[in-house]
């Protein structure tokens, strides 16, 4: 009767301890939740970045809000990178028509 009682007693400490593991779901979905600091709306600047905090989960910061803000300064650096790009065409095609003139 001993070993039935303490098996059931580990069985039950070891339940609780995968619910607290994955904060009450063994089978959690993944979430796109963006990390705190940064506002979809919002542009990037260095202050900003620099507030950013994320959720931590048992084994390190939450994934899928390191993965938001990695796919978020990706499209913000394409989109700089564009506008660099126009203006620098803007710029040769002004120094062109100069020299023409």
């Amino acid at each position: 009767m001993l070993i039935v009682v303490s098996v059931v007693i580990a069985a039950a400490i070891a339940w609780f301890i995968v619910l607290w593991a994955t904060e009450g779901s063994p089978l959690r979905e993944k979430t796109d939740a963006e990390p705190v600091g940064i506002e979809r709306a919002q542009p990037v600047t260095e202050e900003r970045l620099a507030a950013v905090r994320f959720d931590t989960r048992l084994r390190g910061y939450d994934m899928a809000q390191v993965d938001a803000l990695i796919r978020r300064l990706a499209w913000e650096i394409h989109w700089r990178d564009e506008r660099l790009r126009t203006r620098d065409d803007e710029v040769d095609e002004t120094g062109s028509r100069t020299d023409v003139d």
